[in-house]
């Protein structure tokens, strides 16, 4: 986690470095976050389980959801827990959390927007893995929880960058 930390932080600063002009707050468009879902698993379930976090994260004012080119990528595993006798005793919800480094800042501050998709594109690290298990009904509880701790761990964080990157521009206008 800290060295993926490190890398992040090299990779942004080697690319402060090639702008041409410091960046304009007014011409900086607001923070944004592109993210794809892929649910597998349980037949009877994952259809329900995709449309509960896909209107979660739809529920976020800064975040799209994309098919392609996305900045985060949420892997989901959703299994229905069965008993021997195929009872269904409950359900676990696995998520894979990857991040495309470049994705968020690069088609920013590389303004060639080729060159940036081409990077950034090369630059995923996995940040966390989220595991739960719960009783059959509560799946949409668990759906939230992993929207809302995606939020709060890895959405906020970007936000603030984001802020911080915009503040420091603005401290460099003439």
């Amino acid at each position: 986690m800290k060295r993926n930390l490190i890398v992040q932080t090299l990779l942004l600063s080697s690319m402060l470095l090639i702008l041409p002009t410091p960046l304009a707050a007014e011409n900086t468009p607001p923070f944004s976050a592109k993210i794809q879902v892929s649910v597998r698993g349980s037949e009877n379930i994952k259809g329900q389980a995709e449309s509960y976090i896909n209107r979660e994260l739809r529920s976020l004012k800064d975040v799209v959801l994309v098919d392609e080119g996305a900045e985060w990528v949420l892997d989901i595993v959703v299994l229905e827990l069965k008993t021997q006798r195929d009872y269904i005793s409950g359900i676990a919800l696995s998520a894979v959390i990857l991040n495309n480094v470049g994705g968020t800042f690069l088609s920013i501050l590389i303004q060639n927007k080729e060159l940036a998709s081409t990077f950034g594109n090369l630059f995923f690290f996995y940040p966390d893995h989220w595991l739960r298990a719960d009783q059959p009904e509560k799946l949409r509880e668990l759906c939230a929880a992993l929207v809302a701790a995606f939020d709060n761990n890895k959405l906020e964080e970007n936000r603030k960058k984001w802020r911080k990157i915009i503040q420091d521009s603005e401290k460099k206008k003439p």
